[in-house]
């Protein structure tokens, strides 16, 4: 929550001209209460990558590789494919 309190401001500052206003009075809205809404996790959980989007897989002929693990936690173990197929709904456009 601290967090995105201090990245609010460029967030909005970068996006305003993008992003309808009521989505921004969403991000507004909701930032303060993240805390909360984090706490109140329900299963089911598992280990979160937290930031699985695609420059984060390394793959090879054989195999891949997740790296960039610095924002792991424990949450809800399906916000790592939401992440993941919003990143993928980018390129696709």
């Amino acid at each position: 929550q601290a967090l995105l309190s201090a990245l609010i401001p460029g967030f909005v500052e970068r996006y305003q001209d993008r992003a309808a206003p009521e989505h921004l009075e969403v991000a507004h809205e909701f930032v303060p209460r993240l805390d909360a809404w984090w706490a109140d996790r329900r299963a089911p959980l598992g280990l979160v990558h937290g930031d699985f989007r695609r420059d984060n897989v390394l793959f090879t002929p054989a195999s891949c590789a997740v790296v960039d693990w610095q924002t792991v936690t424990w949450g809800p173990v399906m916000l790592d494919a939401a992440y993941f197929l919003g990143d993928v709904k980018k390129i696709k456009g």
